[in-house]
Order: structure tokens, then sequence, then C-alpha cells
């Protein structure tokens, strides 16, 4: 039997075991006792820094499954053998503030060569910036968008991110109250754990969460999907910390096809360093670009796209130029945009114009209120004659 099927027996094994157990024990695990522990953990933990090495295992195929090109034809298989590398990871997060740097590998099927991205992820309350620097594309692109709901971050920020912000919906996407506790009981790790529950819907799959109440209710295992047949799935490994009562040291995080269930990536995550309450330095969560990024800004509060310069500005780029190269929209000038005191002036020529303009229509209104010589005039309006007398 090849390690593949060996690995997906083992899961189905394991959510068949999930399963029964579902059926057959009870839990005296309470929401509220969850709940408290985790917003408890979030008070303590103001602030952290994690860092760890994360080896992807892809097998053939596994990123192109499931999709198809523009001629409706399923892709090549991508990576086109099983593959395996290691990405550096490293999170920082004050509050609601996050910036996470990793490495994606993809499989340039033009050039017939892996690329690596390093790639940055930073959220500051109410937006967000993904950026990824040279490796797919010989430039870094960026695209930055509105997230007042929160980020859009990958699953491998979900041990910590559980960990010390697990009631927040900000970070989890999702409202801690949609979960129910099932009453199955099983054994993770030589640890009675409990699960944890929302009903999957047309738009949403359903989730487990497996919490171990010896341990301050951590989570120690997600699933993502039908307990018979998970999407997802991450087992977590904890230390004693003496400040949140436990950290993650680990974790392995597989995923199945939607379309035939078997295997098609695993990540086994092995934190290096950990932090809790550090000082964060408020410059790591500045959406700073560097030059001759292509940047997609999604905000609304400025050019929607452009190319930034060495010199800080920006070439805009605009919406018929989209058919443009990347080095051809770089190379040359596009359309000159107002500098600040072009701005300046247009605005105190604006005020100017729109003074003027006010003082006008006072003065006509003034002169036809105003009594003419020989003119009509108000019946209780008296004549310089009578005011004399």
């Amino acid at each position: 039997m090849s390690r593949r099927s060996v690995a997906t027996a083992g899961l189905l094994t394991l959510a068949t075991c999930q399963s029964l157990a579902a059926q057959q024990a009870t839990s005296s695990l309470r929401m509220d006792d969850v709940r408290e522990a985790w917003e408890q953990r979030a008070a303590k933990v103001r602030s952290c820094a994690f860092e760890w090495d994360q080896e992807v295992f892809t097998v053939v195929g596994g990123d192109s499954d499931g999709r198809v090109g523009r001629d409706g034809k399923p892709l090549p298989p991508a990576p086109p053998e099983d593959h395996r590398y290691t990405s550096p990871c490293r999170l920082q997060l004050d509050g609601v503030k996050l910036t996470f740097r990793y490495t994606r590998r993809f499989w340039r099927a033009d050039e017939r060569r892996y690329g690596d991205m390093p790639t940055d992820l930073k959220y500051e309350g109410s937006k967000q910036l993904f950026l990824d620097h040279p490796g797919y594309t010989e430039w870094p692109v960026a695209l930055i968008r509105p997230s007042g709901r929160g980020p859009e971050l990958p699953s491998h920020l979900i041990p910590v991110l559980r960990a010390v912000r697990g009631t927040n919906p900000t970070f989890n996407g999702e409202d801690f109250d949609e979960y129910k506790v099932t009453g199955a009981v099983l054994p993770l790790g030589g640890r009675r754990c409990h699960e944890l529950a929302v009903r999957g819907g047309p738009a949403r799959p359903e989730r487990h969460l497996w919490i171990d109440p010896s341990r301050g209710h951590v989570l120690v295992r997600y699933v993502l999907g039908p307990a018979g047949k998970p999407r997802h799935q991450i087992d977590i490994q904890y230390q004693p910390d003496s400040v949140a009562g436990f950290v993650p040291t680990g974790w392995k995080e597989v995923e199945t096809s939607v379309d035939t269930g078997r295997i098609i990536c695993i990540t086994t995550a092995k934190v290096t360093s950990n932090q809790v309450n550090p000082v964060v330095p408020e410059e790591v969560f500045r959406f700073d670009l560097p030059p001759e990024t292509f940047v997609v800004d999604e905000t609304g509060t400025g050019p929607a796209k452009y190319i930034t310069k060495p010199d800080g500005g920006k070439r805009v780029v605009q919406p018929g130029e989209m058919g443009k190269s990347y080095q051809e929209l770089r190379d040359t000038p596009g359309q000159p945009q107002p500098t600040l005191m072009n701005y300046r002036w247009w605005v105190v020529g604006l005020a100017g114009l729109v003074g003027g303009c006010l003082v006008f229509a006072r003065i006509r209104l003034v002169r036809r209120r105003t009594p003419q010589p020989g003119g009509p005039r108000p019946d209780n309006a008296s004549t310089p004659k009578e005011m004399d007398q």
C-alpha cells in the first residue's frame, strides 16, 4: 500500500471514530466554560510573536485539483510530481493588528519550473494588504482592500489565532456562538477531548472543534467538512506558558480533494520561537510598498491601479491601459497626476469662486430688498420727511 493510501485510510478511520463517539458518548462540557477560558487568555495576551517552519508536501496534481482552464477543461497536473518544500513563517499580533510573512511555491507550467513567492499579509483594523514579492512574477504585486469584518487569512494561522483570539470573529471569520456542544468525546493525544460543532449549509461546510478541558479548553483538533469525509483537518500540540497557560508548539494540517476525498496536501509546522506580550513596533503594520509594485487598491480612497515609483510617486494605470504589459506601464509616464501643490491651488481657487458667488448673491438679495428712489416701499416704512417730523 502506498504512503498516500495509508494516510487516507488513517484519516478516514479517525473520522469514523469521531462519528461513533458522537453517537455513544455524553459530555458535561459547557459553552460558557470554553468562552470564558478563551476570553481570559485573549485578555492576558495583548500581543504575541510566533515563528515556525512549515514543511508542505503536495501530491501530484494537488494544486490543480478540481480546477479548470478557460476552455472548461481540467488543468494539467500541478505539481507534475509529488513535491515537498519548507517555508519559514513569522506572525506578529498586537490587539487587532496583524502581520504575517510566509513563502508559497507554485509550479510554472509555461517555464517548467517552481517559483517561490514570499508573501506579506497585513491587517490594521479596517483594511488589509496582500503583498506578493517577486518570485512567481518578476515584480511585486499588491492588493489593498477594505476588511471591516476582518482579514482573509490562510488556514496556517488557525492554531495560533484560536489560542490567543479564540472568540474574536475578526480573526476567525465566524461567530463563536454558532457552535454547539454535541456531547461527543474522543481521546486525542491521551486526553479526553470534547466536540463543538456548527452545522453546514449551502454556502459553508460544517465545522468541528475538539476541545481539551484539562488544558484550559485549548483547541486540539479543527475539522472542516463532514465527520465522515473531512475536507480539512488540523491537529495541534501545546506546551505550558506562564502567561497564556498553553501555547502551540506545532501542528499537522491535512487537506483532501473535494471531489475524490484523496489527500492532496499535508503541512507540518514546528514552532521555533514564541513571545507573549512583546513590544511590537508600530511600523511593522504599515502598508509599506517596495518601488515598482503593481498595486490594485479597492478602498476607493485613491487610484484603483498604479505602480509605485522609486521617488514615492505613483504611475496611475488608466482603464484604457490594462492591455499594456507591466514593463510598458512602468517605463512610460502615463497621464500627469495633480501634485499636492496643485491640489492646494485648486482648493484655494474653488474657495475663492464659491466665496465670490456668495458675495454676489448677497448683494443682489440686498438690492432687491432695499427700496429704490421713486419705487415702491413697504407700507410700514417711513419716508425721510416723516422721520423729520
